[in-house]
């Protein structure tokens, strides 16, 4: 079995060497969450799927216990495909002579190095301002709501603590606009109708019964 050495969420480049009739290939990669990539690869190639066929050529080949992962470097995130590329370079590991199919920077795009390093405050200002106020196309919406309709609640089976529920309590005791059991009343009435028709329907307005006044 593959053991994945405890990198935990560190950046910089690993290695994988693969035993063939008494001889070693190599292949290098980086990654900015090293055991999160590693982890990949070795579901990938267990299932038969890696994007890889060298790998899983030999993987299926060799099988599991001739494949070992080692850590050649950690080191910052902007500097990963950089030194992959060192790597790559210093070990000869391109198709013939190793496992890479491709150049570090060969991949159409260079890997983000962006992936799990937290955003700062002023990028997620950025990013909320350019959103505010856009709306999904109707296509795209009734796509979500296809996707999700028929899925268990998240929530489902889950217990509320005391400290929960009790701001449930004051949530429900606000007083509410008026008019808001109206709103609700109507909005359940469309989604009811939309289930049942399975599209987009002009709905007439609701008048309210004396029971609803």
């Amino acid at each position: 079995m593959v053991v994945i050495p405890q990198c935990l969420q560190q950046s910089g480049i690993y290695c994988i060497d693969v035993l063939v009739d008494g001889q070693r290939l190599r292949y290098v990669g980086s990654s900015v969450v090293l055991r999160q990539r590693l982890a990949h690869h070795v579901a990938a190639l267990r299932r038969g799927d890696h994007p890889n066929p060298l790998l899983q050529r030999y993987y299926l080949k060799v099988g599991e216990p001739c494949f070992a992962i080692s850590i050649l470097e950690y080191c910052p995130a902007e500097q990963v495909i950089e030194r992959e590329t060192y790597y790559v370079r210093q070990y000869n590991t391109l198709y013939p002579s190793g496992l890479n199919i491709r150049h570090p920077v060969e991949h159409g795009r260079a890997p983000s190095t962006k992936k799990g390093i937290p955003m700062s405050l002023e990028q997620r200002a950025k990013l909320s301002a350019a959103k505010k106020g856009k709306k999904a196309p109707p296509e795209a919406v009734a796509k979500r709501v296809l996707a999700m309709t028929g899925r268990p609640s998240p929530l489902r089976g889950r217990k509320l603590t005391e400290e929960h529920k009790e701001r449930l309590r004051r949530a429900n005791m606000k007083p509410k606009p008026e008019g808001h059991g109206l709103k609700v009343l109507e909005g359940r009435r469309r989604a009811r109708l939309k289930r049942l028709s399975g599209a987009e329907l002009e709905l007439p307005a609701h008048t309210p019964t004396e029971l609803e006044r």
